[in-house]
C-alpha cells in the first residue's frame, strides 16, 4: 500500500469510527476512561472495593472506573483499600488483563449485524471500493475498513472474515424478505 493509499484507508477508519461513536454515543460515554469522575469512581470504590474489584474481571466499564479511582487516589496520596491495592500490583505485574473486548450487543444481534451491513455499503457507496473481496485479491474493500476500525476500538467482531461474514448474513436475510 502506498503512503497515500494507507493515508486514505485511514481517514475511512475514522469515518466508520465516528459513525460506530455516534449511533453507540450512550455505550461509548460509559466506557470512555477520560470521561470517568475520578472522585465519584473513588467514592464507589471505598464503599465496597470487592465488588468494584470482582466487576472490573469481565465488566470494561468497571475495569476503566476501577483504574480511575486507583489514579484519582494515588495523585492525592490517599490511601487505596487493600483489594484495590493487590488488583493494581497484579495489574502492574501484567497478571491481570482488560476484559475482553466490549461488542456491540447492547442492541439486539440483528442491530449490530444492520450497523455493519449498511456501515460497508455506506463505504462502497461514497468511496467507490468494493464491498468484500476474494481472499487472493490484494485490494482494500470496505469490510478491511470496518474490521480496522472495529479493532481500534476493541470492539467485535475485528478481522475481515467476521466483518464479511455478517455482512452476507444481513445481505441474505435481506435477499430473503424481498
Amino acid at each position: 500500500m502506498t503512503e497515500e493509499e494507507h493515508t486514505q484507508f485511514q481517514s475511512y477508519v475514522e469515518y466508520v469510527q465516528n459513525r460506530v461513536r455516534l449511533t453507540y454515543k450512550d455505550m461509548f460515554d460509559k466506557r470512555s476512561f477520560l470521561k470517568i469522575d475520578g472522585l465519584s469512581a473513588a467514592k464507589k470504590l471505598m464503599i465496597d472495593p470487592q465488588a468494584l474489584v470482582e466487576s472490573a474481571t469481565d465488566d470494561p466499564g468497571a475495569f476503566d472506573e476501577l483504574r480511575a479511582a486507583i489514579a484519582w487516589l494515588v495523585d492525592r496520596d490517599k490511601t487505596i483499600p487493600d483489594a484495590a491495592r493487590v488488583w493494581l500490583a497484579g495489574f502492574l505485574r501484567e497478571q491481570i488483563k482488560p476484559p475482553k473486548p466490549i461488542k456491540i450487543s447492547s442492541l439486539p444481534e440483528s442491530g449490530k449485524q444492520v450497523f455493519i451491513w449498511d456501515t460497508v455499503r455506506l463505504l462502497s457507496l461514497e468511496t467507490g471500493m468494493n464491498k468484500t473481496r476474494g481472499e487472493a485479491a490484494n485490494t482494500v474493500c470496505a469490510c478491511d475498513v470496518v474490521a480496522a476500525a472495529f479493532a481500534k476500538m476493541n470492539l467485535t467482531p475485528m478481522t475481515l472474515d467476521g466483518i464479511r461474514k455478517v455482512y452476507f448474513k444481513e445481505a441474505r436475510r435481506r435477499e430473503e424478505e424481498a
